[in-house]
């Protein structure tokens, strides 16, 4: 009785030992996977921290080009429309040290003003009215609109879109129209 006793205590033991190891091995287990989450997750934004950083700078570099882009292409009209509008001495100085100075933009409050008047004032006089269909077609009796956009090759939609007209309307009055 003893003996068995003493079997039972040792297996009691040995299971005792080995849940303890099982448990510890899960715990163990579960932090390392925990730490291993957390410096994936710091390593994940640290990525896109640098990302982010190197994309705003890519932003501004683009902006940057593109801003150098649009005085070219105001430079190029002004000499392409035989310098109608002059270019004064400092705005010709500014392009001239904007070419030279690609890699290092300076831009202070007052240049970003002083450019944003002449891009103004370029813009203003480059400005050409378009005539549109409907200022064409402004002021006419309805009939005379629709006779009018008939001639010169628009669709039922597009007249009824222009027009303003249900097409019941534009079916009648083109019907009207035919039968006089």
């Amino acid at each position: 009785m003893v003996v068995a006793n003493i079997i039972i205590l040792l297996l009691n033991l040995i299971i005792l030992a080995f849940g303890y190891y099982l448990i510890k091995n899960k715990i163990e287990r579960s932090l390392v996977n925990k730490e291993l989450i957390k410096k994936v997750k710091e390593e994940v934004n640290s990525i896109i921290i640098q990302l982010n950083e190197a994309t705003l700078n890519n932003i501004n570099l683009i902006e940057e080009k593109k801003r150098n882009l649009d005085k070219l292409v105001i430079l190029a009209d002004k000499k392409k429309n035989g310098l109608n509008s002059k270019i004064t001495k400092e705005q010709q100085l500014d392009f001239d040290a904007m070419l030279r100075n690609d890699d290092k933009p300076v831009y202070t409050p007052e240049k970003i003003a002083k450019q944003k008047k002449i891009v103004q004032e370029v813009k203003k006089e480059n400005i050409v009215k378009v005539k549109t269909i409907e200022d064409e077609i402004k002021g006419m009796p309805i009939i005379d609109k629709i006779n009018y956009l008939s001639d010169k090759g628009y669709k039922e939609k597009d007249i009824i879109k222009i027009t303003g007209i249900s097409s019941g309307e534009l079916e009648l009055i083109l019907n009207i129209e035919n039968n006089i």
